[in-house]
């Protein structure tokens, strides 16, 4: 079984085709996958302001090209080792949380419940004590700015070791086949942007219930796997039903 960590990047690769036109998507039974299988119901649209951090769950949204607007606009840098971190390098900042202003800056709040807005002038001295870890937060920048999005240097000088940690595969587990994302080996994300590698990631309660049952003595909360869209097959469809949804188009209200 993939670890936690892999099978998000699993969903995040396999979502490549879907690109959604700008225009709203609200949660109710209205999401369906045409002609193919039974219409799963949206359940929840979550949006992370800042990557690796806990999000928000939004009553509606609207989708673009780069996915939900206001979704992992910001990262933190990491002043040590350099280059964009996140949960796989800097674990604790999963702890916090943030929530998108009417000012376009973030709020963050701390697990200590003390909060920081991304735009206050002393944000990256208070994230840094908070994490005890140098670090500085940044908005995204135009993706001309490639030494922005450039990898830090490695925590294992074994090229393999580093990669399993980086995707979370225990030894013997086959690493991700990664000949079409040459561009996620030099950068810490795709130029212009902070997700791993697309800007829209679905998940389904069936995958959540699967993962249980296959080890129940561990927690599995849709909040670390981090998705978009949380859907609902009320059929069944399989294991992980959002699977067949590859290659196929999917409607999310007006979105295609």
């Amino acid at each position: 079984m993939p670890s936690a960590r892999a099978f998000v990047l699993l969903f995040s690769f396999q979502y490549a085709g879907v690109h959604p036109a700008p225009v709203a998507a609200t949660v109710g039974p209205e999401c369906y996958e045409a002609g193919v299988m039974s219409a799963p119901e949206l359940i929840e649209i979550r949006r992370y302001p800042v990557k690796s951090m806990l999000g928000e769950i939004l009553p509606s949204t609207f989708l673009g090209e780069k996915g939900i607007p206001g979704d992992r606009a910001w990262a933190t840098r990491d002043e040590k080792r350099g280059g964009i971190r996140g949960a796989k390098q800097i674990p604790q900042l999963m702890r916090f949380q943030a929530r998108h202003m009417d000012d376009a800056a973030p709020l963050i709040t701390a697990p200590d419940g003390e909060s920081c807005a991304a735009s206050a002038q002393d944000v990256n001295q208070w994230l840094s004590v908070k994490l005890d870890h140098p670090v500085t937060l940044w908005p995204i920048l135009p993706a001309e700015n490639v030494e922005h999005y450039r990898r830090g240097a490695p925590d294992n000088d074994d090229f393999e070791q580093e990669l399993r940690t980086v995707f979370g595969r225990l030894p013997g587990e086959p690493l991700p086949d990664l000949s079409e994302f040459a561009e996620l080996l030099e950068f810490e994300s795709p130029p212009g942007t902070y997700f791993d590698a697309f800007p829209l990631m679905l998940m389904s309660r069936q995958s959540l219930a699967t993962l249980t049952a296959a080890a129940p003595n561990s927690k599995f909360d849709v909040r670390r796997f981090r998705p978009n869209l949380l859907l609902d097959f009320p059929e069944g469809n399989g294991a992980y039903p959002e699977q067949a949804l590859v290659g196929k188009v999917l409607r999310l209200g007006d979105a295609v």
